[in-house]
């Protein structure tokens, strides 16, 4: 049972495509396969459901603040708006990858920057950062913190 079956099911709650797990850390692909999934009509503010995705952490690069199994409310984008956001990059071997995304304007580079110490930062300059996109910034992290 997941978070969403917990909803009231006479409510009709807009649903999010789900694209599964995403990487704390590096070398994972995503999923090719979408379901979708419903979430509370106030997490959407003024905008539509397919502004959003869903993903799930995979991965512990991101803790303590996105531990593996969260799930993630995204916001389609391609750009994170200003350096230090927690974003989705998908790399240029369609890996992607869950981390704070850091640059400077003007400059060719940014730094995938990991929360959990035990993990270093990713820095793409040059061509390979051609080849890379920013897919979705997190909105917001949905946990289950205990069972009923």
């Amino acid at each position: 049972m997941g978070w969403e079956d917990e909803f009231d099911s006479t409510i009709d709650f807009p649903t999010i495509r789900y694209i599964g797990p995403v990487a704390a850390h590096f070398n994972a692909t995503p999923s090719e396969e979408y379901e979708y999934r419903p979430i509370p009509p106030e997490w959407l503010g003024r905008r539509k459901p397919e502004d959003f995705f869903i993903a799930t952490v995979d991965g512990d690069s991101m803790y303590p603040h996105y531990q593996h199994g969260d799930e993630l409310l995204c916001l389609h984008c391609e750009d994170m708006g200003l350096s230090g956001r927690v974003g989705i990059m998908l790399l240029g071997d369609g890996e992607a990858t869950l981390k704070t995304i850091k640059y400077k304007s003007g400059e060719d580079w940014i730094d995938l920057v990991p929360a959990n110490p035990e993990y270093k930062t990713r820095r793409i300059e040059g061509a390979d950062l051609e080849k890379c996109r920013v897919i979705g910034r997190v909105l917001r992290v949905i946990r289950t913190v205990d069972e009923i």
